[in-house]
C-alpha cells in the first residue's frame, strides 16, 4: 500500500470501555463483576475455570446471550481502573501489596496462588481490609481491537 500524500480524518476511540460479544445462552453477567471469554470467545462470569481470558469488569448487567431478536448481543466492560473485589485468603498490607492475583469468581481473586488455572486479573494496590483489597487491571486486559 502507498504512503499517504495528504492529510485524512483518522478515526479514534478510547479503549477504557469496549464491547465483547455475550456467551451464547450463557449465565448471567453482572454489573461490577469480573468478567472473561471462554474458549469461543464469548464473555461470561470469570470463574477459575479452563480456557478462560480475563477481558474486564463489567459496566452493566446483561441477563443472558441472546435478546428477544435473536442478535447476538454485546456487553460493555472496563479494561482498565481500580476495582474494589473480595479475597478468597486474608490479606496483609505489608506483603500482598503489588502482589498478582487470580480469578476464583466473578467477584473474588487469590493473591497466594491457590487457583487450579491461573486466570490471572490484576496486581494488588490497596488492602482496604482483611478479606477486600483494590487491584489495577490495566495490564491484565487484551489490547482493544
Amino acid at each position: 500500500m502507498a504512503m499517504m500524500t495528504e492529510p485524512r480524518e483518522t478515526s479514534r476511540r478510547d479503549s477504557v470501555l469496549v464491547c465483547v460479544l455475550m456467551n451464547a445462552k450463557g449465565l448471567p453477567v453482572f454489573e461490577g463483576g469480573l468478567v472473561c471469554v471462554n474458549a469461543l470467545g464469548g464473555a461470561v462470569p470469570a470463574g477459575d475455570e479452563p480456557n478462560r481470558r480475563f477481558m474486564g469488569v463489567a459496566y452493566e448487567t446483561k441477563l443472558n446471550g441472546y435478546e428477544e431478536s435473536g442478535i447476538g448481543q454485546k456487553i460493555r466492560l472496563w479494561r482498565k481502573g481500580l476495582f474494589l473485589v473480595d479475597s478468597q485468603e486474608h490479606l496483609d498490607v505489608a506483603s500482598d501489596v503489588g502482589r498478582e492475583v487470580c480469578v476464583v469468581d466473578d467477584h473474588t481473586v487469590s493473591a497466594k496462588g491457590a487457583t487450579a488455572n491461573n486466570v490471572r486479573c490484576g496486581k494488588i494496590v490497596t488492602v482496604e481490609d482483611e478479606m477486600r483489597c483494590w487491584i489495577e487491571i490495566d495490564e491484565y486486559t487484551p489490547v482493544a481491537r
